[in-house]
């Protein structure tokens, strides 16, 4: 399903529990070309859809016609936005675990750019959350 405004690219639907499981399953990934194995907390990252393949962009420039807020959707073109991959006080280690509960904060936007359309939300608001 496509965005019918905006950006027009795949949309990504944030909201209550799905029976088609491969709607909601993403790869997480490292920025970093030489971490294969492992990501750590504070670590740059990017997300995965499993099922097209397609990244996971926050689009500064469209907001979603339903919320508000940014569109988010999926892109096929090797574009994606970098997150930060945060911890919680639950996590034991240094590195995500399967089952970890994390927040991402985008990181693609500088706190101090010039905003010239008024349609360009707050960076500091962009957070995604995982719960199991």
């Amino acid at each position: 399903m496509k965005y019918q405004t905006g950006s027009k690219q795949q949309l990504v639907f944030a909201g209550e529990r799905s029976n088609e499981k491969s709607n909601f399953s993403w790869l997480l990934n490292s920025c970093n070309s030489y971490q294969t194995d492992k990501i750590f907390y504070g670590d740059d990252v990017y997300l995965t859809h499993k099922a097209t393949g397609h990244e996971l962009y926050i689009e500064r420039c469209y907001k979603s016609p339903t919320t508000g807020f940014a569109e988010v959707h999926c892109r096929s073109d090797y574009y994606y936005s970098t997150l930060r991959c945060n911890t919680t006080k639950h996590n034991n280690t240094p590195y995500v675990k399967t089952g970890d509960i994390i927040t991402l904060r985008s990181s693609d936007f500088s706190s101090d750019y010039s905003d010239e359309a008024e349609n360009f939300d707050n960076p500091d608001n962009y957070i995604l959350s995982s719960h199991n």
